[in-house]
């Protein structure tokens, strides 16, 4: 489909791309006025900046918004990276209390792309670390979901760390 709304979704999915691989350019080009259905490109991008009162006031209000207009999808995106900010700036309780908002709402059966992030969010919580990453190695083990495999290998991480499993921890 050639139509406008699909290009610039399309163009701000390559910016959230961007944005993980730590490029700002490409979101920075676009225009506040010009996003579309990328909730969460402006707070990702204000988190790559390390302005994190910017990021959690944007999530805030986007996740509100999104909650109001009953978009389950968004708001999970949205919840599960207020979660990774909230672990990123050392809240281990703010990170758990996201990350099982998100698994929380989503329906009965397998939803790896946000089940994954969610357990792996909780594992590095230190909630229930053990049950949370066997559930995402079955899932990683079923198939392959490529970038999903990064969150778990940080909550194995932050895991050995805090168990005080060095050698693991470095593997």
């Amino acid at each position: 489909d050639g139509s406008p709304l699909h290009h610039r979704t399309l163009e701000a999915m390559l910016c959230m791309g961007n944005l993980r691989l730590g490029r700002l350019g490409p979101a920075r080009a676009i225009g506040d006025g010009e996003l579309v259905n990328a909730p969460e490109l402006q707070p990702q991008m204000a988190m790559c900046m390390g302005d994190w009162d910017r990021a959690s006031r944007l999530l805030a209000t986007a996740r509100e918004l999104t909650l109001k207009q009953g978009n389950r999808n968004e708001w999970t995106q949205l919840t599960l990276l207020y979660a990774r900010l909230r672990m990123r700036l050392g809240d281990r309780a703010g990170a758990a209390r996201f990350a099982t908002d998100a698994l929380d709402t989503l329906e009965p059966g397998e939803c790896p792309y946000y089940e994954i992030p969610s357990r792996a969010l909780l594992a590095g919580a230190g909630v229930d670390a053990g049950e949370h990453l066997d559930r995402c190695r079955a899932l990683l083990d079923a198939h392959d979901y490529r970038g999903l495999a990064g969150a778990v290998a940080l909550a194995e991480t932050r895991v050995a760390v805090k168990d005080g499993n060095e050698s693991e921890a470095h593997a």
